[in-house]
C-alpha cells in the first residue's frame, strides 16, 4: 500500500467515506505500508477505533530493501517509532 488518505469525520462516526476526504497522499518513493488500515482520531487528538472507542493503534512501514519501522499509537495520543 503506497497511500494515505487524511479525512474529516464531520458525522462523528468513526468510519471513512468520500464525502469527507481532505487529503490524498503518496508515500515517498520506496516505502510502502504492510496493511490497508483506518487510523481514526477524535478531535482532542486520541485515537479511536472504527467503533469510536479509545483504543491502541500502530502501522508498519517498510522501504525497498525490506527494512520494517513500527509506528505505534498510545491511547492518549502519544507515537512512538519501534
Amino acid at each position: 500500500i503506497g497511500s494515505y488518505t487524511i479525512f474529516k469525520d464531520s458525522d462523528g462516526n468513526c468510519n471513512f467515506n468520500n464525502a469527507e476526504t481532505v487529503k490524498s497522499q503518496s508515500f515517498i518513493s520506496g516505502i510502502t505500508a504492510t496493511v490497508s488500515q483506518t487510523l481514526v482520531f477524535d478531535r482532542k487528538g486520541y485515537p479511536r477505533t472504527i467503533t469510536c472507542a479509545l483504543g491502541v493503534s500502530s502501522i508498519t512501514l517498510k522501504n525497498i530493501n525490506n527494512n520494517q519501522k513500527i509506528i505505534e499509537i498510545s491511547k492518549y495520543g502519544r507515537t512512538q517509532i519501534k
